[in-house]
């Protein structure tokens, strides 16, 4: 009984295991037939689209190089018939030089040709008169004109250096390839911070040409502004060409970058003790400080900025946060002005950025922590080098803050 009871139990596990695999089977292949398999056979014909596009992009590729090439020739056309105007001009100028002289010449040879006429007639002639009233120009005539020369002027090309003439002439971008999110993915479970931290992935490599990148702030989702340790302040796109260049007005370095809600730069300098906004190619000061100087920059998703600075004498920092006002001529701040709070944070030295519930983040190089706090600078509690949150008091409402800081 009990070896009939055991196989009936086992009869029973296999028949729910094989109706259970049955169920899986069936929606496996639903969803292979209804989901997957048309996105694999989209993308296939994405990838075919592309390779049927390739020959006709490469060619507007090519012709827009020809067309490059019909524009020098050209200008070149254009360079040497001025240069050909220019040479005939010179040769004019010559010519006129020359002739001017040459009649001289002629006038003074056919005066003294004249004078030798006349001394002739005055050798055969025997009137007395004539002979003695009779004026020597010799010694005038002897006094020959200088001989002049005027050099034919000289065509000197310059050199010719192939690099420049290409740099000149355009430049390609280099092959940017780029993987997107595939639609498909949406449907997965969505990723805490702390895989997205665990789980990093090189999306594109830019090449700034900084030798010590300082900061970087980010315009848009294809360009990016950059600064180092130089006084231009450079926006380049995700391929690492150059879209525009400024320069900060001291002639030094910023300290950092930010993009506000305008998309306009921003940049802190040390030097001046200020922050100032660039647009539409104008710098601007918006921001002067006394004894203190501007580092760290940051605008809210809110539009305001948040500055950190240090005493000139390093012995303490804040944080300044200046909400912006739209009127022109309350555009420039000062500490002692009534436009700016200096929240109640003492530290964050070396950057400083907010989170999508406006929560602040600084971080500190004596601890090498990242502090957070509220909105109004209250702490909450900082972040070791262990990614691990940790606070002084922690209560239950300070573990639901940090599950959501992780998880959101």
């Amino acid at each position: 009984m009990a070896s009939e009871t055991h196989e009936g139990h086992r009869f029973v596990e296999v028949t729910y295991e094989y109706q259970t695999k049955k169920e899986i089977i069936e929606k496996d292949s639903e969803e292979l037939e209804k989901n997957i398999c048309p996105k694999y056979e989209e993308i296939a014909h994405d990838l075919e689209n592309q390779l049927a596009n390739l020959d006709g992009g490469y060619e507007k590729i090519t012709s827009e190089i020809s067309n490059q090439g019909e524009e020098w020739h050209r200008e070149i056309e254009i360079i040497i018939n001025q240069m050909k105007s220019e040479i005939n001009e010179i040769k004019m100028k010559h010519k006129y030089i020359l002739q001017k002289h040459l009649d001289e010449i002629n006038e003074i040879e056919s005066l003294m040709k004249k004078s030798l006429l006349n001394l002739k007639e005055l050798a055969k002639s025997t009137e007395v008169s004539s002979t003695i009233e009779y004026s020597s120009k010799i010694r005038e005539f002897s006094k020959l004109p200088p001989k002049l020369q005027v050099l034919l002027p000289t065509f000197i090309p310059n050199p010719k250096d192939r690099g420049k003439l290409c740099s000149m002439f355009g430049q390609f971008t280099t092959l940017f390839t780029a993987t997107v999110e595939n639609p498909l993915s949406l449907n997965q479970p969505s990723i805490s911070v702390r895989e997205l931290l665990d789980k990093s992935q090189l999306v594109t490599k830019i090449q700034t040409g900084y030798t010590n990148l300082r900061s970087v702030a980010c315009l848009n989702d294809e360009q990016i502004w950059t600064s180092g340790l130089t006084n231009d302040i450079k926006c380049l796109n995700i391929r690492g060409s150059l879209v525009q260049a400024i320069h900060t007005k001291s002639g030094k370095c910023p300290n950092d970058i930010a993009v506000d809600s305008d998309g306009d730069i921003l940049y802190s300098d040390g030097t001046t003790r200020t922050v100032n906004k660039v647009k539409n190619g104008r710098t601007h000061e918006i921001i002067r400080l006394q004894g203190w100087k501007p580092n760290n920059l940051c605008v809210s998703s809110t539009g305001d900025l948040l500055v950190t600075m240090r005493k000139d004498d390093y012995s303490e920092s804040k944080v300044l946060f200046v909400q912006f006002l739209k009127k022109p001529s309350q555009q420039l701040y000062s500490l002692h002005g009534n436009k700016l709070d200096l929240l109640p944070i003492k530290d964050g030295d070396r950057g400083i950025t907010t989170d999508s519930r406006s929560r602040i983040l600084t971080a500190n190089s004596d601890n090498h922590c990242i502090h957070i706090f509220d909105q109004i600078g209250q702490f909450l509690c900082y972040i070791d080098t262990l990614l691990k949150i940790k606070s002084p008091k922690k209560d239950t409402k300070q573990e639901q803050s940090e599950h959501d800081f992780y998880n959101n």
